[in-house]
């Protein structure tokens, strides 16, 4: 058996969290499904203003595909207990660092560490965007 992980992020509002990314990380191949009626109806949501709403959708960063939806149970809660690793080639270190100053340079999050030199070779950066979730840059040397 073999499967694939996907990234499956919550929002409050999804639909301006995939402009975010587009907007912020550069983010490709965006799609959304909003709720239908009949779905917020059975969560018991209005059925006003659906045009905002996300029950699926998904974005691209850096090769990286990642779907997401609206919280429609409960408020997202952020966590330091998962990151999203985006691992890059020595071939596209230009294209990571570009990435990761554009998304600092946002100023929409904040920086914990630069891309640099690290001691297991390679570089790595990380930050944590407006939503809460951490991003990390790897450079791979062997990749």
């Amino acid at each position: 058996m073999s499967a694939q992980v996907y990234p499956y992020l919550s929002f409050e509002c999804a639909k301006s969290a995939i402009e975010y990314y587009t907007e912020v990380f550069f983010a490709t191949k965006q799609y959304r499904k909003q709720i239908t009626e009949a779905q917020a109806e059975g969560f018991g949501l209005p059925v006003d203003k659906l045009e905002d709403t996300t029950i699926h959708g998904g974005f691209t960063i850096a090769g990286v595909d990642i779907m997401c939806a609206d919280a429609i149970m409960a408020a997202p809660q952020t966590s330091s207990r998962v990151s999203i690793l985006l691992d890059f080639g020595t071939d596209e270190i230009t294209e990571a660092k570009n990435l990761f100053d554009h998304v600092a340079q946002s100023q929409t999050g904040r920086v914990i560490f630069p891309i640099s030199k690290q001691s297991f070779g390679g570089g790595l950066g990380q930050l944590v965007d407006k939503y809460g979730i951490t991003w990390m840059f790897r450079i791979d040397p062997d990749k």
